[in-house]
């Protein structure tokens, strides 16, 4: 060796190593049980034949020998409510021994659960409720079982099967008429049951009952089809009810093509006004909701706001001229079909063919007239008043008056006899003029009077001129008038 020692003998020895190698145990049945299930046999699936057993079990209990290749296992004092915690499930597992001339090999197999089908229960609520003619989902969405947990061939049943829509599906919809209650029967309640039977052959039977409430009658109210601008809409529900309801509500648009986009408010008496400050069609929308929560059908109607006419008077001459006050026509523009009404101030109407009036002005200072329209719609418009102006001095271009329908005349043969007639120097229409200066000549043309201002005098008396033949001018800005002028004593 290493350190100069001499080799001992070597000695040889054979080890045997027999293996240890624990089967699976092998259920007769499935491998997931139905909660009704109480009990099932375990087995080894390829036993040893000098191999000995021993089966244990946790939550469960055995029934007859527990030193076979297999064994029956019960559980039927589980609890239902211990599903959810996985130690407390039922356990099983065994020991093997196997015994050789050379040695004798020990093992212990892994634990086996018992597993159980999901029980596919509404977990709804006992009693639901809901209004007639209102579809409503059972099991709702959230309360549905999740589909993974049930096997393939999974059925399901309901009964009864009235007022169903699907009777054989996991969910249904369930829907009430309204015509199926009694007269003055407020509420009725219904009960469903549903068994589902799983494709292990689980059954499972829940039950869910359905209170319904009856929904409220439709409202019935009166509005005005067609009514004009600024007048208010009267809505009158004739079927007002403050027993049956706990609220009326009521919406109003312009939008009569969408019945969605409605906003609703409280409506608190059966008679109400609408302002209506806009033109157009519109709808009403009511409907009431009674005390369980059930809303009635909702009424609509539809309705008009005519435009209000407009009449017009601007066409017409508002002025009118000296002497000229007999007769005067004024028209109105207004709606075809439409009726008028007039009224004059200073005035007297002569005629009236309803868009057009004759007036006789009076000599006045103030003169108006105005026209009331009634449309085809009736909707009534007065007009402004429309003032009448004299054109007293013919000076106003736009009031048509023309100067030379006012001449300025004078009178020729003075009769200075003392009896106060044709005794003095007048001028018609001096006063449309302005200043006037007149002079006054003898037969020879000479100047013997001159007065200023005479639209102011219009009444000289000429009694120092002696009888004969005179002549006159009288001149103004607007006119030169010239005449003879004979004097009788």
């Amino acid at each position: 060796g290493k350190n100069d020692c001499p080799m001992a003998d070597t000695l040889r020895f054979r080890v045997r190593v027999s293996p240890n190698l624990l089967p699976e145990p092998v259920l007769s049945t499935d491998t997931i049980f139905c909660f009704s299930d109480s009990s099932a046999v375990f087995s080894i699936a390829d036993p040893q034949p000098s191999a000995t057993y021993q089966w244990q079990v946790r939550n469960a209990e055995i029934v007859g020998s527990n030193t076979s290749n297999s064994v029956q296992i019960s559980w039927r004092n589980f609890k239902k409510s211990n599903l959810s915690n996985p130690d407390s499930l039922p356990q099983v597992w065994y020991s093997e021994r196997i015994e050789t001339p050379i040695t004798v090999c020990n093992g212990v197999s892994d634990t086996f659960r018992i597993r159980y089908q999901s029980d596919p229960t509404l977990a709804w609520q006992t009693d639901t409720f809901t209004c007639s003619n209102t579809a409503i989902l059972i099991p709702t969405a959230s309360n549905t079982p999740d589909s993974d947990s049930l096997l393939n061939g999974t059925t399901f049943t309901w009964q009864p099967t009235t007022y169903l829509d699907n009777p054989t599906g996991l969910q249904t919809s369930f829907l009430f008429p309204q015509n199926q209650f009694r007269s003055r029967q407020t509420d009725t309640t219904l009960q469903y049951i549903r068994t589902t039977r799983t494709g292990k052959g689980c059954l499972f039977v829940d039950t869910v009952n359905i209170k319904v409430f009856s929904r409220p009658q439709a409202i019935e109210f009166s509005l005005d089809s067609s009514l004009c601008l600024n007048d208010a809409q009267e809505i009158n529900i004739t079927n007002f009810n403050s027993l049956d309801s706990l609220n009326y509500f009521f919406a109003v648009s312009s939008d009569t093509s969408d019945s969605n986009n409605l906003v609703f408010n409280p409506l608190i008496n059966s008679d109400t006004l609408l302002p209506q400050n806009s033109v157009g069609k519109f709808k009403v929308a009511i409907f009431n909701l009674n005390k369980n929560g059930c809303s009635s059908d909702t009424t609509i109607k539809f309705y008009t706001v005519n435009p209000l006419p407009n009449p017009d008077l601007s066409g017409n001459n508002k002025y009118i001229c000296p002497n000229f006050l007999s007769n005067i026509p004024y028209r109105v523009q207004g709606k075809t079909g439409s009726s008028f009404s007039w009224s004059v101030s200073g005035g007297i109407a002569l005629s009236d063919t309803g868009s057009q009036v004759l007036i006789n002005w009076e000599n006045t200072e103030l003169r108006s007239l105005q026209v009331t329209e009634t449309d085809s719609n009736g909707c009534i418009t007065q007009s402004q008043p429309f003032d009448i102006l004299l054109d007293k001095n013919v000076d106003i271009p736009e009031s048509g008056c023309k100067l030379s329908d006012y001449p300025l005349v004078g009178g020729n043969i003075l009769t200075l006899n003392g009896d106060g007639i044709n005794e003095q120097i007048t001028f018609r229409n001096i006063n449309l003029y302005g200043n006037c200066k007149l002079l006054i000549y003898n037969r020879y043309g000479t100047p013997i009077i001159s007065i200023p201002n005479y639209q102011e005098v219009n009444n000289y008396t000429p009694s120092s001129l002696a009888e004969g033949i005179y002549y006159y001018q009288l001149t103004s800005a607007r006119a030169v008038i010239k005449g003879w002028l004979v004097i009788v004593r």
